[in-house]
This record gives structure tokens, C-alpha cells and sequence, in this order.
């Protein structure tokens, strides 16, 4: 028996969490807490081809389910997952009792990204979004204010699925920018400031209104994101190198 968090998509699920989507035969996909693989089935039959759907799942049993269905599973616990790939679309049913946790870590992973703009399509439990009472979902909320989410609630969703609940849900969607496309952004910004204004005061305004000290940590991350990567590309490269050298 699969664990008590584990609520496969029912159709109607899937087809809320595959509207207003762009997806073809080239679009780079993750499935996390990917359970049977009743989402990334339907991507297939719908849009994609296997080779292009990655999926993770933390339940023994429901892997090799996937495993046998031909898709590569990339990681067992989402939570804990880091990666080099760079996805268009992050499509999720997580477990209820921790869809916060789930939603913000697809939005980071989607935020670290270098050169692919990401899609997140997600079901929660919707009273994550209602009531953020912990820090956690404060978090949240401000992430996706941040991104410009759009919120959908909905009654009954998972009544007549295959196990049974009557949870309101709120189905979650929205696009993060590349760090690349971030920073350019933002350097345009300023750069229109000073036009309109002027050499040194718009300076002065354009950074004091643009770059408020939390934006400028998250500038901060996307070089030190983006350094990391450059290192670590590095290394592959010396690796590749000292491995021919020796043969």
C-alpha cells in the first residue's frame, strides 16, 4: 500500500495544471513527487516524448512503477534535490501536508536557472495559500507575489479519485525569468532612470528605489549562482582533460 500522502492527479487535475501552458516536443520537464506517473502520461500522450520528462518520486514501489513505464527518475526526495539541468516546466501534485515546502523549492530551482525561462504548475492544499500563519508560507506568499503568480481554488477536485478527499486546493502557476534575463532587467531599469533624470541624483535614486537591500541580496545570489556554475562547468572540463591525458 502506497503512504497516506500519496493522492494521484485525477483528469480534472491535470487538465487545470496543463492550462495556459506552453508545451511541445522540445519542452525540458520535471515531475516532482511524480507517483504512478499519471501527469507525465498524460504529457506524453498529449504533447511530449518520454525522453524529454524527468521525474522524481521518494515511494519505493511507485519508482519501479516508473522505472518500468521508461522514465527517468532523477532523485528520490524533491526537498533535497540539486541539479545542473535546466527545466522549462515544473509540473507537481506534492504531498498536501507539505505543498509550501514543495512550491518554494521549485521556485528556487527555477530562480538558480542560468538560461531557461521556467514554468511551475502546481496543486496545494489551498488553505497554504489562506492562511499563512508560519514562516514558511509568509515565504511563499511573498515568492509568488514576487513572480506574479495566478491562483485558482477549487471544491471536489479529489472526491471521485482514485483516493478520495474533500480538500479545497488551489492550483498555482507561474513563470520565473532567467538570472540572466533578472539582471539584464534590472540594469535596464537603471539605466532608463538615469536617461530620464540625469547623471549623479538619478544614480543616487535609481539604486536607492531599485536596488532595496533585499533585492540587492538576490542580486547577490544570481553572480554567486551563476560563479558556481562557471566553476563547476570548469572542473568538468579539467576532469574530461586529465582523463584523455592519461590514456
Amino acid at each position: 500500500m502506497f503512504n497516506e500522502s500519496f493522492y494521484p492527479s485525477p483528469s480534472e487535475v491535470i487538465r487545470l495544471l496543463t492550462e495556459n501552458i506552453n508545451v511541445n516536443y522540445q519542452t525540458k520537464i520535471l515531475e516532482p513527487s511524480a507517483g504512478k506517473g499519471d501527469i507525465a502520461d498524460y504529457l506524453i500522450g498529449s504533447y511530449n516524448k518520454k525522453e524529454s520528462i524527468q521525474v522524481i518520486e521518494k515511494e519505493p514501489e511507485l519508482c519501479s512503477i516508473l522505472t518500468d513505464k521508461g522514465y527517468m527518475v532523477v532523485g528520490y526526495d524533491f526537498l533535497t534535490f540539486e541539479t545542473h539541468t535546466e527545466y522549462d516546466l515544473i509540473i507537481m501534485n506534492p504531498p498536501f501536508s507539505e505543498g509550501a515546502k514543495h512550491l518554494i523549492k521549485a521556485i528556487r530551482l527555477a530562480e538558480a536557472q542560468s538560461y531557461n525561462e521556467c514554468t511551475i504548475s502546481c496543486i496545494i492544499n489551498a488553505e497554504t495559500l489562506k492562511n499563512p500563519f508560519s514562516n514558511e508560507r509568509k515565504e511563499l506568499e511573498t515568492l509568488l507575489n514576487k513572480h506574479h503568480a495566478t491562483i485558482t481554488y477549487h471544491d471536489n477536485l479529489f472526491v471521485s479519485a482514485e483516493r478520495k478527499t474533500n480538500v479545497e486546493t488551489a492550483v498555482v502557476q507561474l513563470t520565473v525569468s532567467t538570472t540572466q534575463q533578472k539582471v539584464a532587467d534590472n540594469f535596464s531599469a537603471i539605466k532608463n532612470t538615469i536617461d530620464e533624470l540625469g547623471e549623479q541624483e538619478a544614480l543616487t535614486t535609481s539604486l536607492s528605489t531599485i536596488l532595496q537591500s533585499q533585492e540587492l541580496q538576490e542580486r547577490i545570489n544570481d553572480i554567486d549562482g551563476l560563479v558556481k556554475r562557471y566553476n563547476y562547468h570548469v572542473e568538468l572540463i579539467k576532469r574530461l582533460f586529465e582523463s584523455k591525458r592519461s590514456l
